[in-house]
């Protein structure tokens, strides 16, 4: 059931400017909404676990979304953002990607690392940009991870990288 005074206060918010605006989300709604998302990747763990063989599509799957909700939640806390929902919410990553490894299933976030066109783990998106104060080629940001399982590559990393000037 639509509760009318938060239909009513979430209209009210969005004439105001973006720079201004409160983005209105009561506190059963953003509880709801983080704990589906835990059930979710919960449930998507343990079928991993429990299949004889975790099939590559599944893994790259919910490694792809754990990487983003992971970065999401960086994010939220380099924002200054530390809500109850936004610590549960890294706790279960943290439990989810323990679970995986336990698997031997890894994703790697290689954002910062060392880029020379020999690498084979990584595929550049665009031509590299130049950067000031660099003395080597650099992934600028991942926007893919690097998938591994049992030590073996199951899907190449991808993003932006930086050169030199």
């Amino acid at each position: 059931m639509v509760n009318l005074s938060d239909f009513w206060a979430t209209i009210r918010q969005l004439m105001f400017g973006r720079e201004i605006r409160i983005d209105f989300v009561s506190a059963e709604r953003l509880e709801n909404f983080v704990l589906a998302r835990e059930n979710y990747l919960s449930q998507r763990v343990k079928e991993l676990a429990s299949s004889p063989a975790p099939k590559p599509d599944a893994i790259v799957g919910l490694c792809n979304d754990l990487f983003r909700l992971r970065r999401n939640a960086e994010q939220q806390a380099a924002e200054g953002i530390n809500s109850k929902e936004v610590r549960s919410s890294a706790r279960a990553l943290e439990h989810a990607n323990n679970m995986l490894k336990d698997m031997g299933i890894e994703y790697i976030d290689l954002t910062g690392e060392v880029y020379d066109d020999g690498r084979t783990d990584f595929d550049p998106i665009a031509e590299p940009e130049i950067a000031p104060g660099l003395d080597r080629m650099k992934i600028l940001r991942c926007e893919r991870p690097v998938i591994l399982l049992n030590g073996k590559l199951i899907q190449k990393g991808r993003g932006l990288v930086v050169k030199p000037a």
